[in-house]
């Protein structure tokens, strides 16, 4: 992720992240640094996706929270 933001290559970068969400088992720093890319780039991506690995309430998040809330404040 370093190297594509060093060269402000945002969009590749986002795609080659959102590419990995079709696997079974997405690792949950995948989905974290995918949404920090959302909420630094994308903004308007960002709700959807986080509605959607975010949790459902009583279930697990797959999500850092306060790694995202870091880089949103």
């Amino acid at each position: 992720v370093y190297n594509y933001e060093s060269r402000g290559l945002y969009s590749q970068c986002i795609g080659l992240l959102e590419s990995s969400l079709g696997l079974d088992r997405a690792p949950a720093n995948l989905l974290t640094e995918l949404a920090i890319q959302y909420a630094r780039h994308c903004p308007e991506k960002l709700g959807d996706f986080i509605s959607r690995y975010g949790g459902s309430g009583s279930g697990p998040t797959k999500l850092n929270v306060p790694k995202i809330s870091a880089v949103c404040s």
